[in-house]
């Protein structure tokens, strides 16, 4: 039916998702609890839907949008995995009030914010939310280096009375490599850092509910750790729901399949060997 189908449009087959979910699943022996998908490369409802089929209902956003699609679509655990600041924290408390039945988290990775979120929370009698620390593990972007100060983060979010500790929160997104041998020693250091921060936990009297770990490219390394681990841990990785043509080259030991795609017409041919697509930049 794609004469009646308007260009350009995003088309995504629900099939090839689902053939991704399953290949999720399989890497984790069948496991759901150990997932929690990454939903800023599809942003869609209908695709969380999928996912509920198979028993995976919790979910990581990059806003408060993201958040909010996923509640829509009725999902049951959504984490925030930028630091809200200014009038977005507002906004997580919001959705809290708007979805009941979802239950909100978000990660920190200063005290500052920490503090600024739990007195928030008193002023308007809320229940307290849970926050996770931000591990920055060699990516550099945002995140607290493990250490003394990320040990007091952790401790002031455990012993306050309007936030829980969640746990640890680490995206290793530097690591992409196409070389699975080099993507793998990159991973075995990131990991590092997560083990000394959970020793410094445990020395403090930290426990540690649950880690949520790596992207799309570290993704079987992790579902293979996840079922050794004694701390739960949950993979959070995105790409692999829809994938594309450059994952798809650069790390040929992920087999997933390509679920999107771009419909775009010809509607010019102005001289010989040149088109006119309706496909633009913009686009």
């Amino acid at each position: 039916g794609l004469e009646a189908i308007p260009s350009p449009s995003l088309l995504i087959s629900p099939e090839s998702v689902e053939t991704n979910i399953t290949r999720m699943l399989e890497a984790v022996n069948g496991k759901s609890g150990l997932l929690r998908p990454h939903v800023k490369t599809h942003k869609l409802g209908e695709v969380i839907q999928l996912q509920q089929k198979h028993g995976i209902d919790k979910v990581k956003c990059a806003t408060p949008a993201e958040m909010e699609m996923a509640a829509k679509a009725g999902v049951a655990d959504a984490l925030l995995a930028y630091q809200p600041v200014g009038p977005n924290i507002k906004r997580l408390l919001q959705l809290r009030k708007d979805y009941p039945k979802t239950r909100f988290s978000a990660v920190v990775d200063c005290p500052e914010i920490a503090e600024c979120i739990s007195r928030r929370i008193e002023d308007e009698g809320d229940e307290p939310i849970t926050l996770f620390i931000d591990l920055d593990t060699g990516m550099h972007r945002t995140g607290i280096a493990s250490g003394d100060g990320a040990v007091v983060l952790a401790k002031l979010i455990d012993d306050d009375d309007f936030l829980e500790f969640g746990g640890i929160h680490a995206y290793d997104g530097h690591i992409h490599q196409s070389d699975v041998t080099s993507r793998r020693a990159a991973f075995l250091k990131s990991l590092e850092v997560v083990h000394d921060f959970v020793d410094n936990l445990s020395r403090a009297g930290v426990e540690i509910p649950v880690v949520v770990a790596g992207g799309s490219p570290t993704f079987a390394m992790h579902a293979e750790f996840a079922q050794e681990s004694a701390i739960p841990w949950e993979c959070s990785p995105g790409t692999t729901l829809l994938w594309d043509a450059g994952y798809g080259t650069n790390h040929p030991d992920l087999e997933f399949e390509t679920a999107a795609g771009l419909l775009t017409r010809v509607i010019s041919k102005p001289q010989a060997g040149h088109l006119c697509l309706d496909l633009g930049h913009k686009s």
